[in-house]
């Protein structure tokens, strides 16, 4: 199999760099994760590597785009000009729905509504009917929607439209403002206020002390955002208290923002298109804790702090009184929290408690100092200060692990962690693995403190206070990493390792040798408890702040995927496995990471083959055979490997290359060939016969008028002098008509076959200068009249076929008898005979291979640039020579 791939330089971008259109004014992104742009020169779509014009690829026109619409896989595209157009994402299909004077668009469910200076009107989606839904006095402002309710800003007031009916939400007048659709109501900025509408409660609340707000969005699950000249700042919906201020790290001017399917913020520019905030998201803590560790409760972040149990509610914190009050009556430190049964384990400095939120009670478990939890099946392991390991069964029944407190040198364990068949418990004195057949181990005996251990992909960890992480495969040694020295806890989150240490978070990525500080950590300090998975993110608390790791930038290696494929120059985004009778294929691939640089290469392999380095994220296979082909992608970062994608295709045999036309166009050649050879062989056989008809007739006329001639002779002959002279010229005139006519018939007349050659060849020595060499050797044999005939015939057209047209210096002459047959070999040593002359249709020729055909005789005529040879082979029989039955009778007569 041979293919040739063609390393396709793609377009790569920069969210720091300006980019190659203008009048960026609207984004929205689909299901897949890309990005659409709106742009003076059409709609763009970005999938973290590549730019793809629209235009190019549908039949949406270019042109200057005022506004864009995404829902269920459909795009909608306002232009300048007013015509709105719907493309359909997956087949690529575009279809101009209307044109209208508007300024903006809005999508519900089931509609499309336009904003215009006085007025909106709505496009149903399913029939394209045009209605009017709002036509009053005052100028429009803003719309916006969400679900099945839009929302209408005019100078009038607020408004609600729901089901083709409009109801005020807030009545004045308003001159300027902005307005953000929610799933349960609107958020809008009008008259130096901040509000917000629900349609569940129908109540409106506001806040006065916000007096500039421009480019509002809703981000899930309860946050907004907006732009305050330069700074865009966070709040939450439930109360519209500012939670964050100046975001972004720069002073920047947008002219609108975006929340992708992350949650993270975007602002574009009249030319830039990036994130807003570029580190960690973070929110913060004011209560005073010197740590802090978090859980999920019910939907609700619990706080576990140095000064008692707090629940998250909007962006403040309150106390839950109901437990702090049955746990102690005074302050206490919440150690440890892990999720136990259908309630909450809870750790804390005065014992181990069981909190069950559905019940509002809590249960003492234990009184010693907690430091840890791990839960194996149905027993909640408690790691203790001074107790050992103390397990719990699902009737809250506490029992001291006497077993593993036997193989402790220490009571004080920092952590329990199960992993099949084993238990590690780490302490001041190592890592202590007992496994379930009461078999021991201290399985890392250094000289420090371990805090934490995990099993990840058969491989050991243990992370110590004073000699950072530590590493041991199956059946292997144990062997340091570089990382932090004082680490405190280890949290597995999608594959990878991450280190709670004084100093920040660290991440360990997957078969790394090291450790990595995740940036905006690096002034904090986390304990145990305080780094925790929480659904698909990964938050950690510090004394001061809560961190989102999740919106730090990827260091998971995920599979790449397949962006667009073009085959005979059709481009689709919906990339699946395909057939086609094309043999060249473009396939772009991403790894959608839109945020910043990274070192990811993408590899490619085809057909089991060997690993190949894209320069850029796409290829182009050209020259592909007939057959299956199979794809596979990856992405290598630093000696990792994400798992693969691949593409199955097959590129079918054309009908014109298969072996059934092959042997069509075999057999067709092989006819055409017959064809022209039977056409050549008739169309010369044509001209023969026509060439014997015209001689026929050419020598009937010259006979008849030599006849007439020699009539006319002999009637003058009789006369005087002159009458004979005259008669004597027409008989001159009539030999000359009849000489052409013997000789072309090559007629031997009365004469013997000797005498006749010696007449033709004194006859050759007067017309040519040429060496004549006659060897005539019959001897005395009585030929047949018409055999010396033919002979003479053959021998005299070869003669004079050389004479006339041989250029020859030499021409040689042999006739000779045998005992059965008489040879006759005519050879000059002239130009020889072209191909013209080859299928001359002359009577000279033709007359010799006619008297071959009588005689089934051997004919050969040989020619090449040394001259021409012309041999016959006639059969003979003696007429002398007595035959069988004379022979016989002789013999019978004799004996007698």
């Amino acid at each position: 199999m041979r293919f040739f791939i063609l390393i396709v330089v793609l377009f790569y971008a920069c969210f720091a760099t300006a980019f190659q259109f203008e009048n960026l004014n609207s984004i929205e992104q689909d299901d897949n994760k890309n990005f659409y742009l709106s742009s003076h020169d059409g709609v763009y779509r970005y999938d973290g590597q590549h730019f793809v014009a629209l235009s190019a690829v549908t039949s949406l026109p270019r042109g200057l785009v005022r506004d864009i619409e995404y829902n269920q896989n459909t795009l909608f595209t306002l232009y300048a000009s007013g015509d709105i157009w719907r493309t359909d994402l997956h087949t690529l299909q575009s279809e101009k729905m209307t044109a209208i004077a508007a300024t903006k668009i809005a999508l519900t469910n089931t509609s499309l509504l336009t904003l215009a200076t006085d007025q909106v009107k709505q496009i149903d989606l399913s029939t394209n009917v045009i209605s009017t839904v709002y036509n009053g006095a005052g100028k429009v402002l803003d719309i916006d929607a969400f679900g099945s309710d839009a929302y209408l800003m005019t100078k009038e007031g607020v408004f609600l439209i729901q089901n083709e009916a409009v109801t005020t939400i807030e009545a004045g007048e308003i001159q300027s403002g902005d307005i953000a659709a929610t799933p349960h109501g609107v958020v809008y900025f009008a008259n130096e206020k901040l509000s917000y509408y629900s349609t569940i409660q129908q109540h409106v609340i506001s806040n006065t002390e916000i007096k500039n707000a421009d480019n509002i969005i809703f981000a899930a699950p309860y946050f907004i955002y907006f732009t305050e000249n330069e700074h865009v700042h966070e709040l939450t919906l439930a109360d519209l208290k500012v939670t964050r201020r100046s975001i972004n790290p720069t002073k920047k001017n947008y002219s609108e923002l975006f929340a992708d399917s992350n949650n993270r913020i975007w602002g574009i520019g009249l030319n830039k298109f990036e994130p807003v905030e570029v580190g960690l998201k973070s929110t913060s803590i004011t209560l005073g804790s010197k740590y802090n560790v978090i859980e999920s409760v019910d939907g609700a972040m619990w706080l576990g702090t140095t000064k008692g149990l707090y629940k998250k509610v909007g962006q403040s914190y309150t106390a839950i009184d109901w437990v702090n009050e049955k746990v102690s009556p005074s302050n206490y430190e919440v150690t440890a929290m892990q999720h136990f049964k259908s309630g909450i384990a809870l750790g804390t400095s005065v014992g181990a408690f069981y909190v069950d939120t559905h019940s509002n009670t809590v249960t003492k478990l234990h009184n010693d100092y907690v430091i840890n939890f791990a839960v194996d099946h149905n027993t909640l392991n408690i790691a203790t200060n001074d107790s050992g390991v103390i397990n719990v069964d699902e009737n809250l029944k506490v029992t001291v692990n006497k077993r593993i407190k036997s193989l402790m040198t220490t009571l004080e364990v920092l952590d329990v962690n199960v992993s099949g068949q084993s238990t590690y418990i780490a302490s001041e004195h190592g890592l202590l693995h007992v496994k379930t057949d009461n078999w021991s181990e201290v399985t890392l005996d250094i000289d420090t403190l371990v805090t934490d251990s995990y099993v990840l992909n058969s491989t050991l960890f243990a992370a110590t206070y004073g000699m950072g992480l530590w590493r041991k495969a199956e059946a292997g040694e144990w062997e340091q990493l570089s990382s932090p020295h004082f680490i405190k806890e280890l949290v597995q989150f999608n594959n990878n390792l991450y280190l709670a240490t004084n100093n920040g978070v660290h991440i360990l990525e997957n078969g790394a040798d090291y450790t990595k500080l995740i940036t905006g950590t690096e002034a904090e300090a986390f304990t145990i408890g305080s780094l925790k998975a929480l659904g698909d993110r990964l938050y950690a608390s510090s004394a001061d702040h809560i961190f989102e790791l999740t919106t730090a930038k990827s260091v998971e290696l995920f599979a790449p995927k397949l962006t667009s494929v073009t085959v005979n120059g059709v481009t689709s985004f919906d990339v699946t496995n395909f057939e086609t009778n094309n043999s060249s294929i473009d396939v772009t691939i991403s790894d959608y990471n839109f945020v910043g640089d990274n070192n990811n290469t993408f590899e490619f392999k085809l057909n089991n083959g060997e690993w190949q380095t894209l320069l850029a994220p796409g290829i182009q296979l050209q020259n592909l055979k007939a057959g299956t082909y199979n794809a596979v992608f990856r992405i290598e970062n630093q000696g990792r490997y994400s798992a693969e994608t691949k593409l199955e295709f097959k590129v079918l045999t054309l009908w014109y290359t298969s072996p059934a036309a092959v042997s069509a166009y075999i057999a067709a050649a092989i006819l055409l060939v017959l064809a022209v050879f039977a056409f050549c062989y008739f169309w010369v056989q044509s001209f023969h016969k026509v060439y014997r008809k015209n001689q026929q007739r050419f020598q009937r006329e010259e006979l008849s008028d030599a006849v007439l001639k020699v009539h006319e002779a002999k009637a003058l002959c009789g006369g005087d002098a002159t009458m004979v002279t005259e008669g004597l010229v027409r008989l001159d005139d009539a030999l000359a008509k009849l000489d052409p006519i013997a000789r072309d018939q090559a007629a031997l007349g009365k004469e013997r076959l000797t005498v006749a050659i010696d007449m033709l060849h004194v006859h050759c020595s007067y017309q040519s200068d040429m060496e004549l060499n006659f060897d005539v050797s019959l001897g005395d044999a009585k030929l047949d009249r018409q055999l010396e005939k033919d002979i003479y015939s053959v021998l005299y057209h070869s003669v004079n076929n050389a004479l006339k047209h041989s250029q020859a210096e030499h021409l040689k002459v042999n006739i000779n008898k045998y005992v059965d047959h008489i040879l006759v070999c005519i050879e000059d040593d002239g130009k020889g005979m072209s191909l013209y002359s080859r299928l001359h249709f002359g009577v000279g020729i033709y007359s010799i291979k006619q008297i071959a055909k009588t005689y089934k005789a051997s004919l050969q005529i040989s020619s090449s640039k040394t001259g021409t040879k012309v041999t016959m082979l006639f059969p003979f029989t003696d007429s002398r020579r007595p035959t069988k039955e004379e022979i016989r009778r002789d013999v019978m007569a004799r004996m007698d």
